[in-house]
């Protein structure tokens, strides 16, 4: 054969190839997101935060995944200060479909959370700085007084997912918890 005829079946080959590739592979970006979350109440052990959450399968296969690890990070210094637990559950995504995951709960340490707050006072608002300075602000915040919410607003918390499927990590961008 031609080394012409040889190199022009390479390349229809390899343009065949490289789409089934691209579907059946992690060469596809698996698509995660945030449906809501709630924030549970205040106990010794810190603010329990309840994501709930879905994945996207952009492929024409059919994977399994891993139950998403889940880090949450302040928005304002990008430093972690949540993480969830590792779960060996595994979900099937069909091929082009998206699959509602299980509720995933992060402990949300308050300490840690106070500490970030005190760390970045120069970026937060006049209320939240007074709010934090209170020296009553312990009883505000075991009596529901104060807003937990808003702190998470102010400190643009913001959750990613990491997940594992077809023998590839999935990491995905960062979603803002409000």
């Amino acid at each position: 054969m031609k080394p012409l005829k040889l190199l022009l079946i390479g390349l229809l080959g390899f343009a065949v190839a490289l789409p089934l590739y691209r579907n059946f592979s992690g060469f596809t970006k698996l698509n995660f997101g945030v449906r809501g979350f709630r924030v549970g109440k205040l106990s010794l052990t810190g603010i329990p935060i309840h994501i709930d959450s879905k994945i996207i399968n952009p492929t024409r296969g059919t994977m399994r995944v891993s139950q998403p690890f889940v880090r949450i990070v302040c928005g304002l210094n990008n430093e972690e200060i949540a993480i969830s637990n590792v779960s060996n559950k595994e979900h099937t995504l069909h091929a082009s479909s998206e699959t509602s995951l299980d509720t995933i709960s992060i402990q949300l340490s308050t300490m840690a959370l106070f500490n970030l707050a005190n760390k970045l006072k120069g970026g937060l608002s006049a209320r939240l700085k007074s709010d934090l300075a209170d020296k009553n602000f312990l009883a505000k915040l075991v009596s529901g007084a104060f807003s937990i919410g808003s702190l998470i607003s102010e400190l643009q918390l913001k959750c990613q997912f990491t997940a594992y499927g077809n023998n590839v990590y999935y990491k995905s961008d960062f979603y803002p918890l409000i």
